[in-house]
């Protein structure tokens, strides 16, 4: 019986090695597939905000962001491309990958105004600021079948805000600059002397 425990102990030996062997090839194996996903990567840009048409792109709107697309990284803004300056086309949501069809070149006109707005300070979020996105609804001051007056419009969404002024938060209002749609600029100016303006931002 005792001459069998030098042949056990060996036994096991043996097969420990083969363990660490094993384990030390699928390490090995793992980190050659991992290097060689990583080399197929790319470094793109993506935004860090949501991104609305209209909007003049900047450094802070701008995230690098590795991603594996082989094939369609010709489709994206490469992390070298300066899109500083740049007009968003359509809209870009938040962590998003930039693509080529979503900037125009700088200094190319977009069918944006400027619009500033006063809004009572209870009718927008305390986050709102410059670049954040929302959407604006005129609610009607003296709603009522006889005034004709809908108690409720929806007259832009996705709208970026261009600038906040709170210097007026005394005074109860806030001034608000927002880059609306052409089409949509006179259909909130006729609302804005029967309705109030809320801006509720996304999330």
């Amino acid at each position: 019986m005792q001459k069998n425990i030098p042949i056990r102990r060996s036994l096991q030996r043996y097969q420990r090695t083969i363990a660490g062997s094993t384990i030390l090839i699928i390490a090995f194996i793992a980190a050659i597939l991992i290097a060689h996903e990583a080399n197929r990567t790319v470094l793109l840009w993506s935004t860090s905000n949501e991104l609305s048409t209209g909007a003049v792109i900047q450094q802070t709107d701008l995230k690098a962001k590795r991603a594996l697309l082989p094939e369609n990284s010709h489709m994206y803004f490469s992390s070298s491309a300066d899109l500083v300056g740049a007009i968003v086309a359509h809209h870009v949501g938040a962590g998003e990958l930039i693509p080529t069809s979503a900037l125009i070149e700088k200094g190319s006109e977009v069918d944006g105004r400027y619009v500033p707005l006063e809004v009572a300070i209870h009718d927008l979020p305390t986050n709102v600021e410059r670049g954040s996105i929302v959407d604006i609804y005129a609610i009607a001051k003296n709603a009522s079948v006889s005034t004709g007056l809908e108690s409720t419009a929806l007259v832009a969404v996705a709208t970026t805000v261009i600038a906040v002024d709170r210097k007026g938060d005394l005074s109860g209002s806030v001034g608000v600059v927002v880059n609306l749609r052409a089409q949509n600029v006179s259909s909130l100016i006729s609302q804005i002397s029967a309705h109030r303006i809320l801006l509720v931002s996304h999330v």
